[in-house]
């Protein structure tokens, strides 16, 4: 696929039930549930000190909104895809590039939910360097409380680098709600729950007794590294629960533009 500034590639994955007859969902990452997953291809970058050239969506000249927009252009046309049902999920670097599409206006109104996991919210993808989305965002967190890669106190730096700061991930989250209304201390409805799953706490915001959008879900996970939460398989741990299955599209599956 060609895009603006680059060639670049994704790739996707249709449901076994996929029928080119009728309009299906799109969720970035997501293969479940008859859902069209597609799986952007990130740019090389010089990545971290210790690591050496990586492909990332680490907020840099690479991370591009544009290629996202060109990429579901490309996807339009080629496959029967529900417009109005375009979802944007991602792990850590891919996390903090959820979050700055849902900071964007332009990309804020085109996915119809939001679920960074473990983001990294260096400052070209975090709230503190601009969010400005001018609309209600649906958007659900998942977050180890034992992540040392991304943690939940956040960091000044990493290597000497400020480039590498990011928020704390609580503070972080009510920014959040307070875009989507909640600074109105009269319109908050804030709840929070533990052990809605294992060693999990759900921290809730409904900002909005009019706008179902206007709505905030943040998962913390005791004992979780930098892992995106799974029964099986996470090298950061593993926990009682399936984000994608159990959190993530029945999130999605609420909301639509």
């Amino acid at each position: 696929m060609n895009v603006t500034m680059a060639n670049r590639t994704y790739y996707v994955h249709a449901p076994a039930n996929y029928d080119n007859n009728r309009a299906h969902s799109v969720a970035s990452t997501l293969n479940n549930l008859g859902i069209i997953a597609v799986y952007p291809a990130g740019a090389w970058g010089p990545g971290k000190p210790t690591d050496g050239p990586q492909r990332a969506w680490q907020g840099a000249p690479y991370a591009y909104i544009t290629y996202t927009q060109d990429m579901l252009k490309d996807l339009e046309q080629n496959m029967c895809v529900d417009s109005s049902r375009l979802y944007a999920s991602g792990k850590s670097n891919g996390g903090g590039f959820v979050n700055l599409l849902a900071c964007t206006e332009s990309t804020a109104g085109t996915f119809a939910a939001f679920a960074p996991v473990s983001a990294a919210l260096y400052p070209a993808t975090d709230s503190f360097s601009g969010c400005n989305p001018n609309q209600a965002v649906p958007l659900v967190n998942l977050h180890g409380a034992d992540d040392t890669i991304e943690p939940m106190a956040g960091q000044a730096e990493e290597y000497g680098n400020i480039g590498y700061a990011t928020p704390t991930i609580e503070g972080w989250r009510q920014a959040w709600a307070n875009r989507d209304g909640c600074s109105d201390r009269s319109a908050v409805d804030e709840v929070v729950q533990k052990n809605v799953f294992t060693s999990t706490t759900l921290e809730t915001w409904n900002c909005s007794t009019s706008d179902p959008r206007a709505t905030v879900h943040a998962y913390t996970i005791a004992g979780l590294g930098h892992s995106w939460p799974s029964t099986t398989g996470a090298d950061g741990g593993v926990t009682a629960f399936n984000a994608t299955t159990a959190v993530i599209i029945p999130f999605f599956d609420q909301f639509s533009t």
